[in-house]
């Protein structure tokens, strides 16, 4: 019994302190704060994104020359043994 009346006291004493004027700046203030952190988690996700879309696309872009690198070293190793004197191309056994 002697605990709930201190709460209810402590409660009277914390809404008796601050007016109503001081009740309305605190939520406005905070939910400024919680709409400004919003903002800023939002850029930082779009930012976050935007930098794992250009290392994906470099890092196809890299694949790509890659396989492209690796085509045309295959069509020079053919090239060089075409123009081999002896050389016969099993395709044309078949």
């Amino acid at each position: 019994m002697l605990y709930c009346s201190w709460r209810i006291l402590y409660r009277k004493g914390v809404y008796r302190r601050f007016s109503k004027c001081d009740w309305d700046e605190s939520y406005e203030a905070n939910k400024t704060h919680a709409n400004t952190q919003r903002r800023l988690g939002e850029l930082l996700r779009a930012d976050v994104w935007g930098a794992i879309r250009v290392a994906d696309t470099s890092i196809n872009r890299q694949c790509a020359n890659t396989k492209k690198l690796g085509l045309s070293l295959y069509t020079a190793c053919f090239m060089e043994k075409l123009q081999e004197p002896n050389y016969k191309d099993p395709a044309l056994d078949k």
